[in-house]
């Protein structure tokens, strides 16, 4: 069974982390995932394809990728040359301290995910990313402000230099209607939905319904639907909600017990024990 997931308990007390990944070859992530947090992705060698959302990119040398917390992403590699990419993670108390307002992040929640520049301005990108990897792995001086000044500069440089163009983008009519179908899930995951529905609701033949989710949505019809539900379920948990038997009718669950069940198929824990977890590490009013 392909798992979305990514445990929103993970690194809670850590506010901000920058990683450096070299892998060589194919390095393909089979499931969807998300974060509690916000992520910044740079490729520097070669390029990957990457599924936000319910749309596809290719994420090319040189380009960034803006990731809001709670949006479900995966990739794939394409071709076979050595890859690095640079990871910043990082929640938005680590920079709120700096900011007159919220303006900053509006960025990552445009339609697009994915930015190029200019080459002037990629060779200044880079340098954003290699110093800031360095200074996070080896200076101690004055470390969180100087993380904090670079990544401010560097979010306000995408924001004013980045063409936020989809690389790839979907745009023939039966991947145009796969994306109708992953906003429709999105808007009505709190009611009844069935494959049966879906396939009268957008004039698709159930059994291609069946066969060609995956291929454009990144996983099975139920696998979709249940990620979607479960995600929604733990911001409600995050939201201070802990009623068990709420959670589950709120979001299109037949029942307590079938939630449950799916729940802790996707996040290893129960919904009673991932809440515990969460209360444990939250701040005390």
């Amino acid at each position: 069974m392909e798992i979305f997931t990514e445990d929103l308990l993970e690194d809670t007390t850590s506010l901000f982390a920058v990683e450096e990944q070299i892998y060589d070859g194919e390095v393909n992530m089979m499931f969807y995932h998300h974060h509690n947090h916000y992520e910044i992705m740079y490729m520097t060698h070669d390029k990957r394809l990457m599924c936000i959302g319910d749309r596809k990119y290719e994420l090319n040398q040189n380009n960034v990728a803006l990731l809001p917390p709670y949006l479900a992403h995966k990739a794939t590699g394409i071709g076979s040359l050595t890859k690095r990419r640079i990871l910043i993670n990082f929640k938005k108390e680590f920079i709120s301290d700096m900011l007159p307002d919220d303006s900053l992040f509006s960025i990552f929640n445009m339609e697009t995910h994915v930015f190029e520049f200019d080459n002037e301005t990629r060779e200044k990108i880079r340098k954003y990313f290699e110093d800031i990897l360095q200074i996070y792995l080896y200076d101690n001086f004055y470390k969180d402000y100087h993380l904090k000044l670079k990544l401010c500069e560097l979010i306000l440089l995408i924001n004013k230099k980045g063409v936020g163009e989809e690389i790839v983008k979907i745009d023939d009519d039966i991947a145009k209607k796969f994306t109708s179908i992953a906003h429709f899930i999105n808007n009505n995951c709190h009611s009844k939905i069935t494959l049966d529905m879906i396939s009268s609701t957008f004039d698709i033949d159930k059994y291609q319904l069946s066969r060609q989710f995956k291929d454009y949505l990144g996983a099975s019809f139920v696998t979709y639907v249940n990620t979607v539900r479960i995600t929604r379920a733990r911001r409600m948990m995050l939201n201070g909600l802990n009623n068990v038997t709420e959670i589950a009718f709120t979001n299109g669950f037949d029942s307590p017990t079938h939630f449950s069940r799916v729940f802790k198929n996707m996040t290893g824990k129960t919904p009673k024990q991932y809440m515990k977890e969460l209360h444990a590490v939250m701040p005390k009013e």
